[in-house]
């Protein structure tokens, strides 16, 4: 589900991060460039050994009006 509603075009990117918490499990990155006047998220959800979480364990967020942070992950 969109944390943001459909403005924010959460998962219009959509990257691997690798395992970013160290547990041992690849963890992803969801683009949301949409968000507060386009300046952009990009939501962490930790993965497991048996599913990857539904709510994000982080955020990080845009630091430019317009910036559109999120809208490409690689």
């Amino acid at each position: 589900a969109d944390p943001d509603g459909a403005s924010s075009y959460f998962g219009s990117s959509v990257a691997g991060l690798g395992d970013v918490n160290g547990d041992g499990a690849a963890d992803l990155g969801v683009g949301a460039f949409g968000v507060t006047s386009s300046t952009g998220r990009v939501y962490v959800y930790h993965g497991s050994t048996t599913a990857l979480a539904t709510t994000p364990s982080d955020t990080v967020l845009g630091t430019r009006a317009g910036g559109q942070f999120g809208w490409a992950l690689r």
